[in-house]
């Protein structure tokens, strides 16, 4: 790749050897895999033909890039577009933590919902995510990634990571994939390269010390900091473990991955290089602290809840699976929401500790005698599995998806879950000889549809 800078070129050869670093290069001009991690949790379209990520079950290569956008099933959340080395984050979790019992997880730096979404695909039964990102509109991408992923055990923050201070050994696990330089990205986005400068490495290693020095005091006694990058330099990977050896008293945990995967895995730490696994560059370790942490927490209840009345609550567990579960209150804008009852405790601490915090997922919003189910409520798993349906065709989704109305032959009036592949996509509503889409107008596909 000859756009490459010259400071760049000359880091990798050192790091990587005359021979090896043109390999490297060469791996850069290369076709660029295309991956997935299937929804556990909803129905794919069951042929599963493609190739396997090695490191992640639900993990899958394409043979070639589609027009996602106009894909149903990815509207419906039934897979995410994801690089395939980053899943590996998933295979170190669950190296180092236990799988019988629930786990308290923070992904720190979670936009824009990727790892997110494994984690609470991973995670045993009971385990509670909180995602995080500082930045607004990274944020908005972030809620919307994790409603089409459809599960109960998401909550989301927008604050920077110096808020949550007063959670010290809460989480079980916090993995903290920092703002990089983004090295690794130079062969799918040319901007990585522009943008690319000694200085700029600097700054981000910077960064990543100020996030790291937040996020390591969050790690309980027996958890693990998971960190990781999408760039190769040393001053943005190994160095951020000697930082964290050195002023927060972590111990680097160390798996070793089958040697089939061709990951470098040298001193605990885990490098993805082009040339010799099919994905882009990423770098992660795991570490735990050496002293326990933790203590008493405040706990307080969010002071934006409204109580419902028992003709609210009604109607909003007439559309739930098993509406015993959760605990249902109403924000200001109106909208009804619900939390499972499980996680009590975890909530008020958090909105204790936090202030801002975005539970359990909406339900609908109450108008006269009925509930208008939520948007996020079609794509979620905790929906009624009975509640009337109509099943289409692509055709017909895509169209739907932009807010249109195409023909429904034979609906009934009322509400009706639309579904593709027996997913949810949206509502419509039924009125005799026509009916009303109720798709987000801010969702709305904008492609033409072939």
């Amino acid at each position: 790749m000859s756009n490459l800078p010259a400071e760049f070129r000359q880091r990798m050869q050192v790091q990587l050897g005359q021979k090896e670093s043109l390999s490297f290069e060469n791996a850069l001009t290369g076709t660029i895999p295309v991956s997935i991690q299937r929804n556990p949790y909803k129905n794919s379209d069951g042929t599963r033909i493609n190739r396997p990520v090695p490191w992640h079950a639900d993990g899958e290569y394409l043979p070639s890039r589609p027009v996602f956008t106009l894909d149903p099933d990815f509207q419906a959340g039934a897979y995410y577009v994801q690089e395939a080395s980053s899943m590996f984050v998933g295979w170190l979790a669950r190296q180092h933590l236990p799988q019988n019992r629930p786990w308290k997880v923070l992904d720190l730096c979670a936009a824009p919902g990727g790892k997110s979404c494994l984690l609470a695909s991973i995670m045993p039964a009971g385990s509670l995510l909180v995602s995080n990102e500082v930045i607004k509109n990274r944020y908005g991408i972030l809620k919307y990634n994790l409603a089409k992923w459809g599960l109960a055990n998401c909550w989301t923050t927008n604050l920077d990571p110096e808020r949550f201070t007063n959670l010290t050994g809460f989480f079980d696990l916090v993995v903290v994939d920092a703002p990089c330089s983004g090295e690794g990205m130079f062969r799918k986005d040319p901007n990585a390269i522009k943008e690319w400068s000694t200085e700029h490495v600097e700054l981000c290693g910077l960064r990543q010390e100020r996030i790291l020095a937040a996020a390591a005091p969050l790690v309980s006694k027996d958890g693990v900091l998971i960190y990781s990058t999408c760039t190769y330099n040393r001053r943005e990977n190994e160095q951020q473990i000697e930082w964290l050896n050195q002023h927060q008293d972590f111990e680097v945990l160390d798996a070793v991955p089958p040697s089939e995967w061709k990951i470098n895995h040298e001193n605990s730490s885990y490098r993805f290089y082009p040339h010799q696994t099919e994905g882009e560059g990423f770098f992660a370790f795991a570490a735990r602290p050496n002293k326990g942490t933790g203590g008493r927490y405040k706990r307080k209840r969010p002071g934006h809840w409204v109580q419902l009345k028992k003709s609210e609550s009604g109607l909003a567990e007439s559309l739930l699976e098993n509406p015993e579960l959760y605990d249902y209150y109403r924000n200001k804008a109106g909208m009804i929401y619900a939390m499972e009852r499980r996680w009590t405790e975890e909530m008020e601490i958090l909105v204790a500790a936090l202030g801002r915090i975005d539970l359990g997922f909406p339900v609908g919003e109450v108008k006269g005698k009925q509930i208008v189910p939520a948007a996020e409520l079609a794509l979620h798993t905790a929906r009624r599995k009975d509640l009337a349906s109509y099943s289409v065709d692509r055709k017909t989704a895509l169209r739907l998806l932009k807010k249109e109305t195409p023909p429904l032959p034979s609906l009934e009036r009322g509400w009706h879950l639309i579904t593709y592949n027996g997913n949810g996509l949206l509502w419509v509503k039924g009125l005799g000889n026509r009916y009303n889409n109720y798709y987000p107008a801010g969702w709305r596909i904008r492609m033409e549809v072939q």
